[in-house]
């Protein structure tokens, strides 16, 4: 219970300066013209930022306790046991703001674990699921002759009557995959355009992106802050895609038209 409480503290406690750090940067780059791809690697930082900030006190005592413990080392061996425990790091004199105190009638912390545990199973499962259910799409698909834009990685192009709309499926075995009756709808010019979004997921590699996004958001789930991040971090990942077709076309008018 006493481990429980401790974690559930520093969460609390960073709330804030998650979110004061959060509405900071999303501040600076709606002032700041930055593209796309930037601003996803920004908004990854940020949110590993968020991941350490509960136990960010933790690392640096114990940094520091390790400096002096090398520090000590390195002294002679006559050193006073009184000077040692006047080199030891004083306790941190920052207030929490949040301070649970914990008794024996108190069960809502593990009322919250349990909510976590049973949210990330859930979270998990679907994932697992996805990941099946896409395999199995790949597998029923039928190889199309049309040719895939050059993203440095081997890709196939593959025609579904499962799916709805065009996606990039990837990890070791990477295809964009279209619906059957796509090619009934639009023209080949904007079929073009439509694969090139595709295969900018590809060359960004956002599928293994997007699995460790969906992962963290399993694990932070009940964390809102970083919830909104990767919000983020999904919006931008698609306009990137959308910035590497208009810089490989500079049709800007026409894939506007696709979208």
């Amino acid at each position: 219970m006493t481990t429980t409480l401790a974690i559930l503290t520093a969460i609390f406690n960073t709330l804030w300066q998650a979110a004061a750090l959060a509405g900071l940067v999303w501040l600076a780059l709606k002032c700041l013209r930055i593209n796309a791809a930037t601003r996803c690697v920004i908004w990854w930082s940020v949110l590993a930022t968020i991941v350490v900030l509960p136990v960010a006190p933790r690392l640096a005592e114990w940094w520091h306790q390790a400096q002096v413990a090398t520090t000590m080392s390195h002294r002679s061996e006559d050193v006073s046991a009184a000077d040692f425990y006047m080199s030891q790091p004083e306790a941190d004199g920052q207030p929490a703001i949040v301070t649970l105190s914990e008794n024996r009638t108190a069960k809502w912390p593990l009322a919250i674990v349990a909510l976590w545990a049973a949210v990330l199973l859930y979270r998990l499962t679907r994932i697992g699921r996805s990941y099946f259910h896409l395999r199995g799409v790949k597998r029923k698909a039928t190889r199309s002759e049309l040719p895939l834009p050059q993203t440095g990685r081997s890709a196939r192009l593959l025609v579904s009557r499962e799916i709805a709309s065009p996606m990039a499926v990837g990890f070791l075995h990477s295809a964009v995959i279209i619906p059957e009756n796509l090619t009934e709808h639009i023209t080949r010019e904007e079929l073009d355009q439509i694969l090139l979004h595709e295969a900018a997921h590809l060359a960004r590699r956002d599928d293994w992106w997007n699995l460790v996004a969906r992962l963290l958001g399993a694990f932070l789930t009940l964390h809102p802050i970083a919830w909104w991040i990767l919000r983020q971090i999904e919006n931008e990942r698609e306009a990137a895609c959308d910035d590497w077709v208009v810089a490989r076309t500079g049709a800007v008018r026409t894939y506007a038209e696709v979208l």
